[in-house]
């Protein structure tokens, strides 16, 4: 078995751009908000990251019980995503 190889980021990074490795990477954007909302960076340096790409409209047809629980949720949630 062959192991997979292991980068060092560090040494990715001097070989290449940051703008390189940010199109070549798949980003966890709720992991990434978690980060912003702690003070790791500003939500504006995120956005000049992000695009938008194939946008899509989708209606689903759900319960009312459902969409309440939904929103509960989100702004449950909402508080742990304000920036400072």
């Amino acid at each position: 078995m062959i192991p997979s190889p292991q980068l060092n980021v560090k040494d990715a990074l001097d070989q290449l751009s940051e703008d390189s490795l940010v199109c070549a990477g798949r980003i966890n954007y709720e992991l990434l908000m978690e980060y912003a909302a702690k003070g790791f960076f500003k939500k504006s340096e995120i956005n000049r990251f992000r695009q938008l790409k194939n946008i899509t409209t989708k209606y689903i047809l759900t319960k009312l019980e459902k969409d309440e629980w939904m929103h509960k949720f989100f702004h449950k949630k909402q508080p742990n995503l304000r920036f400072l």
